[in-house]
């Protein structure tokens, strides 16, 4: 979190002349409510399988797109194996002091 996924992903597929796709986002218009109202009212798991379902689809779309995502994406293993298998990965990480 807050280390700059969103930004840095906007100015890429700008730079890329691509469409980017912020997955939060995409789930919130989605499901009309907040990442953590969905967390509160239905739970983790709830989330999970809505963030699997988007990103396979975003990736199977064979289109060039810039996709960003929280890192609890990638340790869900069919999300991870798609996107080693069909995309190029970009891991963001930053200190807390950063």
């Amino acid at each position: 979190m807050g280390v700059g996924k969103s930004t840095i992903g906007k100015r890429l597929s700008t730079e890329l002349d691509m469409i980017f796709y912020d997955t939060d986002k995409e789930i919130e218009k989605k499901e009309r409510m907040t990442i953590n109202d969905i967390f509160q009212k239905f739970g983790e798991n709830y989330f999970r399988k809505l963030e699997e379902g988007l990103i396979i689809k975003l990736l199977e779309k064979k289109e060039n797109i810039v996709v960003s995502m929280g890192g609890g994406a990638f340790l869900n293993k069919l999300v991870r194996n798609k996107i080693k298998t069909s995309s190029i990965s970009l891991w963001l990480d930053a200190d807390i002091n950063t």
